[in-house]
Formats: structure tokens, sequence, C-alpha cells
């Protein structure tokens, strides 16, 4: 994710070709409770989520956080208002919650 917005945010002041976020019918966002909440990444990240929700576009979010919760991480600090319109959008289809033991670390205590 962090690399997305490193791409928009250079296109802008480049010139160089956006990345295409609308074209695709399924769009999957990993990781956005990592984001810095910045005022751009919460309304480029807002934007995007309600044009593809105006367009019936499916888009999967990943988090270690619910809805309501990656909504506020995702907002700058003194406008936490702005988050429930944005758990509304992120919580609006079908939302899966997934426990269990990160696979990506083995028993033995060995990581990646």
């Amino acid at each position: 994710m962090a690399a997305l917005f490193a791409a928009l945010r250079d296109s802008f002041a480049s010139g160089a070709a956006r990345p295409e976020l609308m074209h695709w019918d399924v769009l999957v966002l990993d990781d956005i409770d990592k984001l810095k909440p910045t005022a751009y990444v919460y309304e480029t990240f807002y934007a995007l989520v309600e044009e593809r929700w105006s367009r019936r576009k499916i888009t999967i979010f990943t988090a270690q956080l619910d809805a309501d919760r990656a909504a506020r991480v995702l907002t700058p600090e003194g406008n936490q208002l702005a988050a429930d319109p944005l758990a509304s959008r992120m919580a609006s289809g079908l939302v899966a919650k997934i426990d269990g033991q990160d696979q990506r670390f083995k028993s033995d205590g060995a990581g990646l």
C-alpha cells in the first residue's frame, strides 16, 4: 500500500502515469492499517473507495483490525468523524474475520 500511495503522489509531481485502479473489477488493498494517516492518504483512499463503491466494483481490504478501527487509523488526527463514512464503505459488503496463527512464522520460532 505504501508503494501505491508513493506512486500516486509521484505521478502528480512528475507527470508520470498514475496507477489505474478503476479498471479492475476486483482490487485487493493489503495491509491498509499500515498506512500513515495523513490528509493526502485519507483523501486519496476515500476517493478510491467511494468511486469503486459507487461503480459497484469489488474491493477487498486486508488489515489486522476491523473496518471501523482500520478507518480510524487511516483518518488524520482531529478528524475522526471522517472515519465513519470510510468504515461504512469498507464494511458494506461481506466481512470475513480470519483468526489463527500467522503462517509466516513456524511453531519452532523460525521466521521468514
